[in-house]
C-alpha cells in the first residue's frame, strides 16, 4: 500500500486553521493580562497616604456652637401625625 498524501487544498485548510488557533490564543493571552495589568494598577493594595479622621466642617461646628438651637432660630423637624384607625 502506497501512503496517501493529503491534498493540497487539504493541507492549506490545516495550516489556516492552525494559524487562526494560534491567533485566538494570543489575543486571549494578550487579553487576559491587559485586565490583569489593569486590575493591579486600579487596586490599592495598600495605603499610600495615612487615613485622616473624618470631621465636621469647621462651620458647622461654629454654627452647632452659636446655640441656634435653643434660640428657637432652628427648630427640631416635627413628625407627622400618627395614623388612627376608626373603631367600630
Amino acid at each position: 500500500m502506497t501512503a496517501t498524501r493529503a491534498s493540497p487544498k487539504l493541507t492549506a485548510a490545516r495550516r489556516r486553521s492552525a494559524r487562526a488557533k494560534t491567533i485566538i490564543a494570543c489575543g486571549g493571552v494578550l487579553a487576559f493580562g491587559t485586565a490583569l495589568v489593569l486590575s493591579r494598577s486600579s487596586y490599592a493594595s495598600h495605603p499610600k497616604h495615612h487615613a485622616r479622621a473624618l470631621a465636621a466642617p469647621s462651620s458647622f461646628v461654629e454654627t452647632v456652637r452659636s446655640d441656634l438651637l435653643r434660640a428657637g432660630i432652628v427648630a427640631p423637624a416635627e413628625a407627622p401625625p400618627q395614623a388612627e384607625t376608626s373603631t367600630s
